[in-house]
């Protein structure tokens, strides 16, 4: 087997001093994280747009800045019954696409390098 997403996620984690941050949202936001890593996408922010194109690429991680989901702790709740919401969940479930935020860790890591 070849590297999995979560052993990319903890790489990635490794980096940073102080790592991890209690109460982050850098988690994953969809997907099996214990899957091989087929090609990583990062994004500013993960719209249908740049998930249409990781799934062009064959890319299964998708590493995000900005929520996924419409609000700073990607709850869902709320959208149930919501388009926007259930066809980029749909997507990302049919392809088995991970997305990882990277947002507070991002934010540790600027701030030591300065």
């Amino acid at each position: 087997m070849g590297i999995t997403i979560q052993q990319v996620i903890d790489a990635i984690l490794a980096t940073v001093p102080g790592a991890p941050v209690d109460g982050t949202v850098d988690t994953v936001k969809s997907g099996d994280s214990a899957q091989e890593v087929s090609g990583i996408v990062t994004t500013f922010m993960a719209t249908h747009a740049v998930i249409d194109r990781a799934v062009e690429l064959g890319a299964n991680m998708i590493i995000t800045h900005e929520p996924t989901y419409f609000n700073h702790l990607d709850e869902t709740e709320w959208l149930a019954g919501d388009r926007a919401y259930e066809s980029k969940r749909e997507v990302l479930d049919a392809h088995h696409i991970v997305v990882w935020r990277f947002h507070d860790h991002c934010i540790c890591t600027s701030r030591t390098a300065s």
